[in-house]
Order: structure tokens, then C-alpha cells, then sequence
């Protein structure tokens, strides 16, 4: 039996390859520091780290079209928030509860609380989870 692959090492460019493994460095040069933040009390009130999960996480974020695709990310995607758009200045602001993270503006509030906020800021199209804007969805209004 024979597999068609759409990516292999023979048949992906090697610009596509170089953006696929700085995207995965840069992902885990942030999980492995987000703990250091979390020991010196500066933010990041809990960090579970994605290690083991970078392939899969990667490749979420590059499928993800923000200008069609909603994307929910669970508190362990951050990997796949970075591969679908958001810098890692983002992430450490968002972690560090900034005001200027674009994200929840500095307030860390519970889920429940979250459901029918907007922020204007948003690059990308997500549903309020760890490292994620918010907004409504066109579809259903009561999201």
C-alpha cells in the first residue's frame, strides 16, 4: 500500500522547511521559559507545557485560515496560536497579564465570564482560552 503525502522531505522547499522549524524553536524556547516567569511570580498563574506535541500543533496553525477558520485552542496549543499568527511578544504579554495584550487587555478572568466579551484588537479569529482573543461568531450571536 502506497501513501500519496502532500509534504516529504523530497518534495517541501526548503523555505517552507526553514519557516516550519524556526515557528517550532521559537514555540519551545517560550514553553520552556514560561515556567522561569511562573517561579519569579510574574505572571503565567499555571503553565502546562506542549512538548511531544509540536508536529500536530504546528500543522494546526498552518491549515488555519484566519480570514474563514474560528480556532479554539486549549491551554496547551501555544504552539499552534504562534504557527496560526500570534508573536511571541503576544504570548509573554498575554502570559505576563500586560495591558497591552491583545488578548484579555491584562485581565485574567474566569472562562465563564468570558463567553460574550469582544476586543478590538484581535488579529486572529479565536474564542477566549489561554492564549487567545476573542470574538462573535457571525453565525451564532450567543457565543
Amino acid at each position: 500500500m502506497s501513501q500519496n503525502r502532500k509534504y516529504t522531505l523530497d518534495n517541501t522547499d526548503k523555505e517552507t522547511l526553514t519557516k516550519w522549524y524556526q515557528l517550532m524553536t521559537l514555540g519551545r524556547q517560550l514553553d520552556e521559559k514560561a515556567p522561569n516567569y511562573l517561579k519569579q511570580a510574574l505572571g503565567w498563574s499555571y503553565h502546562a507545557p506542549y512538548a511531544g506535541h509540536d508536529g500536530i500543533q504546528l500543522a494546526i496553525g498552518q491549515v488555519f485560515n484566519r480570514e474563514t477558520d474560528f480556532l479554539f485552542p486549549y491551554y496547551r496549543d501555544m504552539l499552534t496560536a504562534i504557527s496560526a499568527g500570534l508573536t511571541a511578544e503576544e504570548i509573554i504579554l498575554n502570559g505576563i497579564s500586560k495591558a497591552a495584550d491583545p488578548a484579555s487587555g491584562g485581565r485574567h478572568m474566569s472562562p465563564f465570564c468570558q463567553a460574550g466579551m469582544e476586543h478590538s484588537k484581535c488579529k486572529l479569529r479565536y474564542r477566549k482560552s489561554y492564549l487567545t482573543c476573542c470574538r462573535r461568531s457571525p453565525v451564532n450571536k450567543n457565543i
